[in-house]
């Protein structure tokens, strides 16, 4: 894989592991590897809410909240809060 993620991708559609703890990993090693205006996709999201892969409505640490957190970073130019800076997600 390091080998095809020499250059900045442009799409990245991530169908690894339904465990949400490789889910969160996968994304922050591989987006690094897309290209600013890129779209990364993580399929089987739906696994966040299985106790079995570590899911669980609103459970700590499931790819869907950690996704919301992400959320927020996609929009932390139009804080109007100091203590909310963008950062490499904005």
């Amino acid at each position: 894989m390091t080998n095809l993620l020499n250059d900045k991708q442009y799409s990245l559609i991530d169908d690894g592991s339904h465990m949400v703890s490789h889910q969160k990993i996968s994304f922050k090693y591989l987006f690094e590897h897309i290209k600013p205006d890129g779209v990364y996709l993580c399929e089987d999201l739906h696994t966040s809410y299985y106790l079995k892969f570590g899911g669980g409505f609103r459970r700590y640490n499931t790819f869907i909240e950690f996704s919301k957190k992400l959320i927020d970073y996609l929009n932390a130019l139009y804080s109007e809060q100091k203590k909310f800076k963008p950062n490499r997600y904005t």
